[in-house]
């Protein structure tokens, strides 16, 4: 059998999981009792944050999924998705077929 391959994240699911990302460091500044005065300083733990805490992308998601803005925003990217999967089809181009989005799984 072959092997699945990871779903795919909608876009939307990146920024939140960003904001997530910068919203616990800027949590964790204000712990120490340290003011943000460089907001890159932040961007910049808060990217390395997110690497070493995949979660964060499992609670965008759900997030995603929760909030009607964001979901719409999903939603609305699997159709043009698809629309495009139907266009390559038509023209001959071959994907993998065991690709998904994690919409999907719902």
């Amino acid at each position: 059998m072959p092997e699945m391959l990871p779903p795919r994240y909608p876009r939307i699911v990146t920024p939140v999981a960003n904001h997530l990302a910068r919203k616990e460091i800027e949590r964790q500044w204000r712990a120490k009792g340290l003011r943000i005065t460089r907001y890159s300083i932040i961007v910049a733990q808060a990217q390395t944050y997110l690497l070493n805490h995949p979660e964060l992308f499992e609670q965008a998601l759900a997030r995603v999924r929760a909030s009607p803005w964001h979901s719409a925003m999903a939603e609305r990217e699997q159709r043009e998705l698809e629309r495009e999967e139907r266009k390559r089809t038509r023209a001959g181009i071959v994907e993998n077929p065991l690709a998904q989005t994690c919409l999907q799984n719902r």
